[in-house]
């Protein structure tokens, strides 16, 4: 058995597995069967294949494994399931762990797609998925404003302080029905997903070039792998309003060259807080410009540099990964003092966020 295939396909897999205390039998555990690998934690699931037959039919676990295979040398493993135990040989290491029984738990009980999925997962769509995310709630009592609502025509995401919409289209055109309850179909035209799923799809070894809906729970296929997550339930609330608000305010200020490169070491620095809880504090004051950031533990990093207009004193916090990329896209801001806004517009996408003023 090959090391590094199998450890590729744990890897993606890993995402998915159940961390949390107190949780059921196969908690922390991959289920590996024959020539596939899946893991689920009730939100996100990810099945992927080995490119080999395993022989093996159990639970095993994640962490211990996915660490065992990075620290050990050499390319060929030999992996036995018996006498309730994995032994896997290596060189001249040789651990074993005890397992669980693979049958049965909710990992058996994964529903997964059974037909090809309708939608394209184009690169718009990524795009947009991928900028917007940042801009969903961290807070899990707003409900369907912790995700990114996907349409047929573009990808919003708000936490009511700060909202991005990135235009894609084509990604839905090919509209997936589902049966009502009273026994009608109707189109499904949007749907709301978490943001976490962009970071998921990521760590596959193939690109997701297909999606669609199974139930309550959005599908990907990348490659041989599927991705499955649940989808956020509600009503997403109207932004026409406020972005159309936040689309012509009156001062202008363009933004230093260098400011993208500062945000990414500082994101960098805040490597430790999942990417979408990064956050920098920008300031400016005249001719002057100030980015902080701290892990609120051992951390703090602050950058100055110069304008090329004064502008006023104004503060507003953003995602240093967001603003770095949409910095590549564009470096003229607008803002208003009446209105408390600051915007941006790069092609599809629009940003609209509120910011504190001093003086």
């Amino acid at each position: 058995m090959n090391r590094q295939h199998l450890l590729t396909a744990l890897t993606a897999v890993l995402p998915a597995v159940d961390t949390k205390a107190g949780a059921q039998d196969d908690a922390g555990c991959f289920r590996l069967k024959g020539s596939e690998v899946w893991a689920s934690d009730s939100r996100i699931a990810v099945r992927a294949p080995l490119g080999f037959d395993s022989g093996l039919d159990c639970l095993a676990p994640a962490d211990r494994l996915v660490k065992l295979l990075r620290d050990l040398t050499g390319d060929e493993l030999e992996v036995e399931q018996a006498e309730g135990e994995l032994k896997i040989k290596a060189g001249r290491s040789r651990v074993s762990y005890k397992l669980r029984d693979g049958g049965g738990g909710k990992l058996d009980a994964v529903a997964w797609p059974t037909e090809a999925l309708p939608w394209t997962y184009t690169a718009d769509l990524d795009k947009a998925l991928r900028l917007c995310r940042f801009a969903a709630s961290r807070d899990a009592s707003k409900g369907p404003l912790c995700g990114v609502h996907v349409g047929p025509a573009a990808c919003t995401a708000t936490d009511s302080y700060r909202i991005a919409q990135h235009a894609c289209a084509g990604h839905m055109a090919s509209p997936q029905r589902r049966r009502r309850a009273e026994g009608q179909e109707a189109e499904i035209t949007t749907v709301i997903l978490p943001p976490e799923i962009v970071g998921v799809l990521d760590k596959q070894q193939a690109k997701p070039t297909a999606w669609g809906l199974v139930g309550g729970t959005a599908a990907f296929a990348c490659g041989s792998a599927t991705v499955l997550c649940q989808t956020l339930a509600g009503d997403y609330p109207a932004v026409d309003q406020f972005l159309l608000a936040g689309s012509d305010l009156p001062e202008a200020i363009e933004l230093p060259a260098g400011l993208a490169g500062a945000l990414r070491r500082h994101a960098a620095q805040l490597a430790d807080i999942d990417d979408l809880d990064k956050e920098v504090a920008i300031s400016l004051d005249g001719p002057r410009l100030l980015i902080t950031s701290t892990d609120g533990v051992v951390y703090s990093q602050e950058e100055d540099m110069d304008l090329a207009a004064a502008a006023g004193k104004v503060a507003f916090r953003a995602n240093p990964l967001f603003l770095a990329d949409a910095l590549e896209m564009t470096r003229q801001f607008n803002y208003c003092r009446a209105t408390g806004m600051l915007s941006f517009s790069a092609g599809p996408l629009r940003y609209v966020t509120g910011v504190e003023w001093a003086g």
